[in-house]
């Protein structure tokens, strides 16, 4: 299931992209996707070493 709503993801931003003219624009949606996975991967990372130390269920 999650690589299905990536796969979706994916194709929005690439659609969203291709309608740019701002190269800048491109640059700076890209950089803020990669810090919005880094975030999330960071996010799950968290969450994990949290129910291993049990201060979440």
């Amino acid at each position: 299931m999650l690589a299905s709503i990536d796969d979706r993801e994916g194709a929005v931003v690439r659609e969203v992209l291709s309608m740019l003219d701002d190269p800048g624009d491109i640059e700076d949606i890209t950089r803020l996707l990669q810090q919005s996975q880094q975030l999330s991967a960071r996010e799950q990372q968290l969450k994990a070493d949290l129910r291993e130390l049990g201060v979440i269920g």
